[in-house]
């Protein structure tokens, strides 16, 4: 018997909630990141922490969201994903962020925005493709039965979420000195 057999796939809902959280959060932690590396010498300082966040993020099977939310992502026969499943499936979201930062990073001819350099243009259109990538990959959880995004039908993962508590019939609720406890709604 797998570890999350009894766990109940995740409403679309509780995903929005999630990725809702988690784009709260990544504002409250960029907010002083981004009042810190102002200057232009720190820009690339705060880019590798932001990556590096993304990695680290990567070795937790679920996003802080899906913590607060307690959803969990497991394999489809319901067993914990791997590290390296849980890489693959970050991957666009570091692929993202690193070729974003290098079409910003890389110095213009000139300064002049129409002379970017071959090499910007790739990044750029990398950048701008990944983004397109990503939006996808959201909004194929509002089309998937499983409510699953791309990454997820491609490893072959779901988002689960607790069984609910069972209810005790009349007869078995708990009492406290002879006066039984009402329920909780």
């Amino acid at each position: 018997m797998a570890e999350f057999d009894q766990y109940l796939e995740a409403s679309k809902g509780a995903r929005i909630g999630a990725f809702l959280i988690n784009l709260l959060l990544l504002g409250l932690a960029l907010t002083p990141l981004n009042m810190w590396t102002t200057s232009e010498s720190s820009e690339e300082v705060g880019w590798l922490i932001i990556s590096a966040l993304i990695v680290v993020f990567s070795a937790f099977p679920e996003t802080p969201g899906k913590r607060l939310l307690k959803l969990s992502l497991v394999t489809e026969e319901r067993k914990r994903i791997g590290f390296k499943e849980r890489l693959i499936r970050s991957s666009p979201f570091l692929f993202f962020w690193l070729c974003g930062g290098a079409a910003t990073s890389i110095p213009m001819n000139g300064g002049d925005p129409a002379m970017m350099s071959p090499v910007a243009i790739a990044f750029t259109l990398i950048y701008l493709v990944s983004m397109l990538f990503l939006l996808a990959d959201g909004l194929a959880v509002f089309f998937s039965p499983l409510s699953q995004s791309l990454m997820d039908m491609k490893l072959g993962t779901i988002v689960v979420t607790p069984p609910p508590t069972p209810q005790f019939p009349d007869h078995q609720r708990p009492t406290l000195f002879g006066v039984k406890i009402p329920r909780i709604k």
